[in-house]
């Protein structure tokens, strides 16, 4: 994963540091702008911010290095049991973001959230 170097030891930390400045300077304010995928606009701003997010926390912390199929799975049970449409589809981004190949798991739980979108689209 990191390596056991003094350089790959340094470049680890200066990884970990700008994640959180980054982070910290962003404090009390959104992490992006509130957007919802719509036909017309089917690629959010805000996706390339999501994924800049997600990769700076993936080479920070390189120690656990089960990290992305955990955080890919939890993404995926978010998409699923958030009642917020929303909220669902950020994880749905975050799932991309991680770049993990699309298990019979995951793409069930794709179809899902996909029906529950159409049911509701359906009734109102």
């Amino acid at each position: 994963a990191g390596g056991g170097g003094l350089a790959s030891q340094v470049g680890i930390l200066e990884r970990v540091s700008g994640t959180i400045k980054q982070l910290q300077s962003m404090a009390g304010q959104r992490l992006w702008a509130y957007e919802d995928t719509t036909l017309e606009q089917p690629h959010l701003r805000s996706f390339d911010t999501l994924l800049a997010l997600v990769n700076g926390v993936l080479e920070a912390i390189v120690f656990e290095s089960d990290l992305r199929e955990r955080w890919g799975e939890e993404a995926l049970k978010w998409a699923v049991e958030c009642s917020s449409r929303h909220l669902s589809g950020r994880s749905l981004q975050v799932f991309r973001a991680l770049r993990l190949p699309l298990s019979s798991h995951g793409a069930a739980c794709m179809l899902y959230c996909l029906h529950m979108v159409l049911t509701k689209a359906a009734t109102n």
